[in-house]
């Protein structure tokens, strides 16, 4: 999901971008705008990557 978002059809899917955002941020899950070092993106694939087909 972006960080930044503009240009939204309606107010509602505004409203519905925003609670999103908010329960990213609650979870942990809220990409920040940077690029993360190599090994961490591999060590966070690897992780899903693991669960998902093992």
């Amino acid at each position: 999901m972006l960080l930044l978002k503009g240009g939204f059809k309606t107010k509602c899917e505004a409203e519905l971008y925003l609670s999103q955002m908010k329960l990213d941020l609650h979870s942990g899950e809220f990409i920040k705008d940077e690029s993360p070092l190599f090994s961490d993106y591999f060590n966070k694939w690897y992780e899903t990557y693991k669960k998902n087909y093992n």
